[in-house]
């Protein structure tokens, strides 16, 4: 199968997703942006050792709902990620938003701990990613409630700027450890350029202590600071 043929096949999908989704009681779209520059690139001195491989990001998010007519939340993640060696990376994060609750968006808090491995074998790239969360305020909302993570993805780049990625998710309760909640997502990606990059995808995820589904349109939109004359540093 030609890419173009592949393309045309996803585009296909995902309008044939978009349509089932608005047919549901609940069809819902995330707009997300993010903007990161790894900080030897942020100043012309050299670094302690210790920033080595560290990496900040501010990453804005719009969440819809009520088949994408109505603003049910919005936020931005600040973090960091740190280089622990070829394969594994820290990230810590933290969230500050509004939820929508009745006629009122409610101030939303939350910090992120985890851990991240990665691999690349050929075209394709496999990753495993942990987290814990904690909530400042407890919410029914997923992302905004104490939980425990686990993420595995896989992403296939065969072309130069394109690339499709499947992941799932688990998410467990921190006392009972009971799985709460999963999580599945598939993206097609295209780096515009060596600074910008875009998304285009599908999300389902399951509540399973009430068995209520969301559906959910994804479109993304990621710019890394990265200046054309900087000098590595070791």
């Amino acid at each position: 199968m030609t890419f173009r043929k592949l393309f045309l096949s996803v585009i296909l999908g995902l309008s044939t997703l978009f349509a089932s989704a608005q047919s549901m009681k609940d069809a819902g779209s995330w707009i997300a942006t993010s903007f990161s520059a790894n900080l030897k690139d942020l100043t012309s001195k050299k670094l302690p050792s210790v920033f080595k491989g560290t990496q900040i990001y501010v990453d804005p998010e719009f969440r819809f709902d009520e088949n994408i007519s109505r603003l049910y939340g919005y936020f931005a993640d600040v973090g960091l990620t740190k280089k622990i060696s070829d394969q594994v990376q820290f990230i810590g994060e933290y969230r500050i938003g509004g939820k929508r609750e009745l006629d009122a968006y409610i101030l939303r808090k939350r910090l992120s701990l985890g851990l991240q491995w990665s691999v690349p074998v050929g075209d394709f790239k496999f990753s495993s990613t942990t987290r814990f969360q904690m909530a400042h305020v407890q919410s029914s909302d997923l992302d905004l409630k104490a939980s425990w993570r686990q993420k595995f993805a896989v992403e296939y780049s065969k072309w130069e700027n394109w690339g499709v990625q499947l992941s799932h998710e688990f998410f467990v309760a921190p006392i009972s450890y009971s799985s709460t909640n999963w999580r599945s997502q598939f993206q097609v990606k295209y780096k515009i350029d060596k600074n910008e990059s875009v998304a285009l995808g599908y999300l389902v995820q399951r509540d399973l202590e009430n068995a209520d589904m969301d559906f959910v349109i994804l479109a993304s939109y990621k710019w890394q600071f990265k200046p054309s004359n900087s000098k590595k540093q070791d």
